[in-house]
């Protein structure tokens, strides 16, 4: 059994000093290569922390990852970006996506950092965005120009652009349409399958992703709390949080 991901006792403190609101919990959990994992939990669980100490972009106050055989001190933040291999998907593409840049040179920055030039680098750039689903026309517009849906594909497509072996996606379909959010699924699923990527997909609600995800994992103050398959985590929980938090999912969906 191959691991494309071991988290160790990661923990992050945000009590500021304040004793009794501290948590000693840590976050442990692996992944297995290709597999497209589901983390989830409620607002504030942790998440999107644990996603962030995992790429190296926040240090964590204890543990470390291993990335496909590498093992990185979790204390120790990336002073230039991720961990190798690893890429993320944000929530909020307006906040990550340059307005003055046109969405053909945003995607085409991480390419031309590996050396694509020219032919080779425009036409990358167009199998990025046809594999994104972005039309052609979209090359030369700018982030405010497109709707929601489109720039979430495009920030989708720049973080895999330089292929990374390890894709977060953190929140991505929160805000999306239903329809939005199925062409964003089975756009990922597409190209876990086609690059054999790990996928750590995050969301508060993972009842849409059973038929994708391969490991579903429950967060609660940082920690996991419940982990398995869609039939043993979504459809059989073993923990009462589990199971009240996908009741009302479930309640709210009808």
């Amino acid at each position: 059994m191959a691991y494309a991901m071991i988290a160790e006792n990661l923990h992050k403190d945000y009590s500021y000093g304040y004793s009794a609101e501290m948590s000693d919990k840590t976050c442990s959990f692996r992944m297995e290569e290709g597999e497209f994992a589901v983390l989830f939990g409620g607002a504030a669980s942790g998440k999107t922390t644990a996603a962030r100490m995992i790429a190296g972009i926040l240090p964590s106050d204890s543990g470390t990852v291993t990335l496909f055989g590498e093992t990185f001190d979790a204390r120790e933040a990336v002073q230039t970006g991720f961990r190798p291999g690893v890429a993320i998907a944000h929530e909020d593409p307006e906040r990550k996506l340059d307005r003055k840049k046109r969405i053909g040179t945003i995607i085409g920055e991480p390419l031309r950092a590996a050396g694509y030039t020219g032919n080779a680098l425009r036409n990358k750039v167009a199998s990025i965005m046809e594999l994104c689903r972005l039309s052609p026309d979209m090359r030369n517009r700018r982030p405010t120009q497109l709707s929601t849906g489109e720039m979430i594909r495009a920030s989708i497509a720049c973080a895999i652009a330089h292929e990374p072996r390890f894709l977060i996606c953190d929140e991505i379909t929160a805000a999306q349409s239903i329809s939005n959010r199925i062409y964003i699924r089975e756009m990922l699923r597409d190209y876990a399958k086609e690059h054999g990527a790990t996928v750590l997909f995050i969301t508060q609600d993972p009842l849409p992703l059973r038929e994708i995800g391969t490991h579903f994992l429950m967060m609660k103050d940082g920690a996991i709390l419940e982990e398995g398959t869609a039939e043993e985590v979504l459809d059989h929980p073993q923990k009462k949080e589990t199971a009240e938090m996908l009741d009302m999912l479930r309640e709210f969906s009808m």
